[in-house]
């Protein structure tokens, strides 16, 4: 049996900086260990650190000043085509501002400070995953080959309406369709938890939260654009 013990490491500003920098590893001969050759491009452009939104901004004095100022900039389209754009722009004030960039720093120093503290949770945390997987994967596979059972014959229905015998009454499908509210928008959106991953745009839950007041109207406005068009920038 073999296993794979070697590794190349980089920290964040090496990956960075060399971008298309990748790791070849040779078959190892006498030693179990196995050559590894790393590849750095001779032309590497580095590239721009995408946005990401850090929740510590909303305690800033200034953020929702900052929301409000550039929110006010004035964009023609359809709903969802002014939130999209309007958040493309407010990007330019939230990362420049001097702020971000001590909180980045922070951020930064705590990670640093905390390494050994992350490693020994993450490990943790792997291992009782793995546990629970092991017990709970054995438990879906056997639950899935008892609800699979065995092939046998199987009839024809004469009567295809004893399918459905149980049925929605007609108000409670006539609520299922009907047009979203902005109470129920402005739910979900508190529903979703701060420290979720942000999305593609790089903003987090937090963000919409603590501006709502501001960019809140807006949001609505686009939400419920999408579910009478069904398109989603």
């Amino acid at each position: 049996m073999l296993k794979k013990i070697d590794r190349v490491m980089a920290n964040d500003i090496f990956i960075d900086q060399f971008t298309d920098a990748h790791v070849i590893f040779q078959p190892y001969r006498i030693s179990d260990h196995c050559p590894a050759n790393l590849k750095i491009s001779h032309s590497n452009v580095s590239k721009p650190r995408p946005f990401k939104f850090s929740n510590y901004i909303v305690e800033h004095t200034n953020f929702l000043k900052v929301v409000q100022d550039w929110w006010k900039m004035e964009v023609f389209g359809h709903p969802m085509f002014q939130v999209v754009k309007r958040l493309r722009y407010l990007k330019t004030p939230i990362d420049s501002n001097p702020h971000s960039v001590d909180i980045r720093e922070k951020e930064s120093n705590i990670l640093r400070k905390s390494n050994t503290d992350v490693l020994k949770e993450e490990c943790f945390l792997r291992q009782k995953s793995k546990v629970e997987w092991l017990r709970v994967g054995d438990y879906l596979w056997n639950t899935i080959r008892s609800f699979l059972g065995n092939a046998t014959p199987c009839s024809a229905i004469p009567n295809q309406e004893l399918l459905f015998s149980k049925k929605v009454r007609h108000d409670k499908a006539v609520a299922m369709i009907a047009n979203v509210t902005a109470q129920e928008i402005k739910a979900a959106m508190f529903n979703i938890s701060d420290i979720r991953s942000p999305g593609p745009d790089g903003y987090s839950a937090a963000f919409f939260k603590s501006s709502w007041d501001i960019i809140g109207d807006d949001v609505i406005c686009a939400i419920k654009d999408f579910f009478m068009t069904g398109s989603f920038l």
